[in-house]
């Protein structure tokens, strides 16, 4: 692992093991905010398990196949100008 990536990497796991540790208490969280009561479509869970999982589907979604071919193709196309003098 190189350096720059350690340095990055222990103070966000320092930050999400404390996060963890403050937001243990269940939430409910429902897909359906308009609903007063309890629906079919309603989590109970952990907030730390909630934020952990929409970083994870955020890191999942931006590495996805599709989104980083997209900017291979644009590369292999790409030729630098040349300027000529007249």
């Amino acid at each position: 692992m190189r350096l720059p990536t350690f340095v990055i990497l222990v103070p966000v796991a320092i930050v999400a093991a404390m996060l963890a540790i403050a937001n243990r208490e269940e939430i409910a969280f429902t897909f359906v905010p308009f609903v007063q009561h309890k629906s079919d479509v309603t989590l109970v869970m952990p907030l730390f398990w909630l934020v952990f999982a929409s970083f994870l589907l955020g890191v999942l979604l931006g590495s996805s196949p599709w989104r980083s071919g997209a900017g291979a193709a644009e590369g292999a196309n790409y030729r630098p100008k040349t300027w000529h003098a007249c």
